[in-house]
């Protein structure tokens, strides 16, 4: 996958939280694209949590329905921990939790449109 040096996520390393398969490697490869330095694709809330106990990231793309069940309680330790999350859903959200959400099939521009709203958002608090 093509790394973008200098791209809008330029050194950012994401965390997507996605049981899909090819939706998990189409995000990958957006955020890849925008330049971030690493971009790392599992699929299960317990495998988020094994992959946060044992790495920093800058910012998790959180699916709320994942085959292992909802992402609510993950969505909850990171807003607790102050990591940065944009919720990537194909569902209608009817609160947020004052999170970022990006509507899917989504666009390559909207993704990366949303990491950064998040990412400045968080800067700001």
């Amino acid at each position: 996958m093509k790394r973008t040096a200098g791209g809008p996520l330029s050194g950012l390393s994401v965390l997507i939280v996605e049981d899909e398969f090819l939706i998990a490697v189409e995000a990958q490869r957006i955020v890849e694209e925008a330049g971030a330095a690493s971009a790392w694709p599992v699929n299960s809330v317990d495998a988020a949590r094994k992959h946060l106990a044992n790495q920093s990231v800058d910012v998790v793309i959180l699916d709320m329905r994942l085959g292992d069940g909802d992402s609510g309680g993950l969505m909850a330790e990171l807003l607790a921990c102050g990591t940065p999350f944009v919720i990537a859903s194909g569902l209608a959200m009817t609160h947020s939790h004052a999170a970022v959400v990006v509507m899917k099939p989504y666009r390559d521009i909207d993704l990366v449109d949303a990491i950064l709203a998040t990412m400045a958002s968080t800067r700001n608090s």
